[in-house]
Formats: C-alpha cells, sequence, structure tokens
C-alpha cells in the first residue's frame, strides 16, 4: 500500500516534467563577423533560459583561441561572463572535422530529450568554390556542401530535432536534401541574414517545447525581430529578410515528385523560361528563386503538373515569412538554383551534378530553358592592358 502511494505521488509530478533540450551553437567567427558574434552570445546570456536547457557555445574569434561556454544568465552588456567549460587553443573552423569534434563532445557530454544545432558563420548555400559555410579566415578553409563535408560532419552522431543555419542563403532545396534524414527540421533564410543573426533573446526562452512548436515558432520571431523598430532593426525602414521551418518528414516522396516536375517542365522550356524572368531572385548570381513562388506561377500558367507538387510543398513548410521594402508575394520558403542567365549555368552545372538534388533531373529542365534563351553578345576585345601601382586598366573595343 505504501509503494502504491508512493507512486501516485510521483505520477503527477513526472506527467508535468518538461523534456529536457541540449542546443549546441558552432559559432565560426573567425572572420568578419566576430564582434557580431560576441554580441550575440551576450544576447544570449541576458535572455531567460528554461529549465532543463543546456546551451553550449563553441566559439572561434580572430587572433584568439577557440572557447567552449555553457550559457548562463547574465545582464553584461560588454562582457561574455559564462563559464568556460574548455579551452581549446587555435582551432580551424571551416574543417568540416572541427564541426563534427563539436558535435560528438557535446552531445556525449549533455545528454537530453531534445537537441538542436545552430551553425552560425557566414554562408552562401550550396558549393565550395563560391558557395559555402563557415569560413576561417585564418586557413582559408570552409565547410562545402556539394563535396560531402557538411553531411559528413553531422553523420554519426544520431538523429536532430532541429538543425538552424544562423548564415546567409542556406535554406534551399539542395541544402535540405544533403542533409534530410539526419534532421527533422532544418530552420533557415532562403536569403541574405544580417549580420546581427537570429533574436536569440526571444528564441532562447522557448526551448523548452515540443519540437515542431519551436521550429514553427522561429521564423516569425525572426522576422518580426528585422520589423521597423524591431530588436534587430531601430530604422523605421523595411529590409530584406526570409526565415522559414521545413519539415524533412518524407522527404524521398517530395523528390519523387520533383523529379517527375523536372520531366515535364522539358516540354514547357520556351514558358518557362518567360515565367522565370518574373521571379523573385536572390544569392550569388541572382540565381536562386523561391520554391513556392515559381510553383504558383506554373500553376497559374496552366502548367498542371505543378499542382500535386505544391500541394506536398505547402505540407513541408511549417512557417515562414519575408520583409521588403517592396510588394512581392509567395516567397520567403526555400531556394532554388534557376539561373536564367547560359554564363551562371556553365559555371556550375558540373558541381551541381554532385548534390543529391541532381538525381531529380532538374538541371535538364533548366539547360532546355536557357537554350530558348537569347544568344549572348559576343566577348568584346582588349585593346590594351596596362598595370599602374595596384590596378590593372583595361580597355575593351
Amino acid at each position: 500500500m505504501k509503494h502504491l502511494l508512493l507512486l501516485l505521488l510521483i505520477l503527477p509530478f513526472s506527467l508535468l516534467s518538461a523534456d529536457s533540450w541540449t542546443v549546441l551553437i558552432y559559432m565560426a567567427a573567425d572572420n568578419n563577423l566576430a564582434e557580431n558574434g560576441k554580441q550575440n552570445i551576450r544576447e544570449m546570456e541576458a535572455a531567460h533560459q528554461p529549465e532543463d536547457l543546456n546551451l553550449i557555445v563553441q566559439a572561434d574569434f580572430p587572433n584568439e583561441d577557440a572557447r567552449r561556454y555553457r550559457i548562463v544568465h547574465d545582464q553584461s552588456p560588454t562582457q561574455i561572463n559564462s563559464p568556460i567549460l574548455d579551452n581549446l587553443g587555435r582551432i580551424d573552423s571551416g574543417d568540416p572535422q572541427t564541426l563534427k569534434d563539436f558535435i560528438l563532445w557535446g552531445k556525449g557530454r549533455y545528454q537530453a530529450d531534445h537537441y538542436m544545432l545552430v551553425i552560425w558563420s557566414h554562408g552562401d548555400s550550396w558549393y565550395k568554390n563560391n558557395k559555402w559555410i563557415s569560413p576561417d579566415y585564418d586557413t582559408g578553409n570552409m565547410i562545402g556542401i556539394a563535396n560531402g563535408e557538411l553531411r559528413g560532419a553531422l553523420t554519426g552522431s544520431g538523429p536532430w530535432d532541429i538543425l538552424l543555419f544562423d548564415a546567409c542563403s542556406m535554406q534551399a532545396l539542395e541544402i535540405i536534401t544533403e542533409i534530410n534524414d539526419l534532421t527533422d527540421y532544418v530552420v533557415a533564410s532562403a536569403d541574405l541574414v544580417p549580420d546581427t543573426g537570429f533574436p536569440y533573446s526571444n528564441i532562447i526562452p522557448i526551448l523548452s517545447q515540443d519540437p515542431q512548436e519551436i521550429a514553427s515558432q522561429i521564423p516569425g520571431l525572426y522576422i518580426d525581430s528585422y520589423l521597423p523598430g524591431g530588436i534587430h532593426n531601430p530604422s523605421q525602414s523595411y529590409l530584406t529578410t526570409t526565415c522559414s521551418a521545413i519539415s524533412t518528414a518524407d522527404w524521398d516522396a517530395f523528390l519523387q515528385s520533383w523529379k517527375s516536375l523536372s520531366r515535364s517542365l522539358r516540354m514547357h522550356s520556351a514558358e518557362l523560361l518567360s515565367i522565370r524572368q518574373d521571379l523573385f531572385e536572390m544569392n550569388t548570381g541572382y540565381a536562386d528563386v523561391d520554391v513556392k513562388q515559381l510553383l504558383i506561377r506554373l500553376q497559374n500558367h496552366g502548367i498542371t503538373e505543378a499542382d500535386p507538387i505544391l500541394n506536398l510543398w505547402n505540407e513541408h513548410v511549417l512557417a515562414s515569412g519575408f520583409t521588403l521594402p517592396y510588394p512581392e508575394t509567395d516567397i520567403g520558403t526555400a531556394a532554388l538554383w534557376f539561373p536564367d542567365i547560359r554564363f551562371n549555368y556553365d559555371s556550375a552545372w558540373q558541381h551541381y551534378m554532385k548534390l543529391d538534388f541532381a538525381k531529380t533531373g532538374w538541371l535538364g529542365a533548366v539547360n532546355a530553358c536557357l537554350d530558348d534563351a537569347p544568344a549572348a553578345p559576343d566577348p568584346p576585345s582588349v585593346i590594351s592592358q596596362n598595370v599602374l601601382i595596384d590596378h590593372l586598366i583595361l580597355r575593351f573595343a
């Protein structure tokens, strides 16, 4: 009877207890974002932390030893006062093994019911030549996507509930496809992220909820922080921002549907080029478009093959939003590489073929579309070239 009474007393408290979270933040700031990184850590310290939250940062700044912190509440506006867990010396944050080591250490030491990884740095989508994540200015290295470095760093440590990229241009179909089986939700911006990054003072207090609820709320918190007068935008001007939370559930089914769409679009190449000219453009070479906007425009032009995949895409988008200084519609979900200039296509398609997303045949649809594009003019001939101090002076016909 005593044992039964004890069980009844314990049960209500166990039902009410929140799940524990470990959030690992890989701050690759050995570059020109160092001061922004330190400010973000101070924002984390100032935030209210739920119980059962392990908030761990590995920070690499220029000309300093890298350190691991366990973030504790502190109100200092100028100092990082959280306890240092490890002093790592000089490291290479652009080496995927450095990221992998941090993940294995963090998950091993701070076991929890749920895990979230934040990769904080510069970013530029899916290939290492021009596009990358986490550049280390001291070493010149960075973590690539199409060459498998990011996936390799995340593999072997168990699944993530949420992967958040606090870096530019990382919410893309190509990137999600590389890591879809390693995380339940991807939260990121399809376009540029201002230097002040994500609003940690508002995100940290919600890190006790269900993973889907957390992932669904972050885009709204991010967008609100950049509205005129928001915590990261003290001006009264509208900035260009996007953010979304994407579910990776049944991603293979989505890819199969996209494969069918890519095949059918080859028969609409001239019309597809016309649609492409009217889409919102972003990122390097303005070669990325928004997935949702593309699918809606295809649908509006009577290309019925877009209907089923638009429905699938809407199911994957938990939340999305954007701000712009001018009117626009149907953007903010995820980017897709769709160059409208042959030069941009020719300079990158071979590297693109390394991506898993290339198996959908999307490149074939884009290539057929560009065959209907006007021919580029012949390159101008060089009349003369001279070097004056540190300037190259060219004269063209």
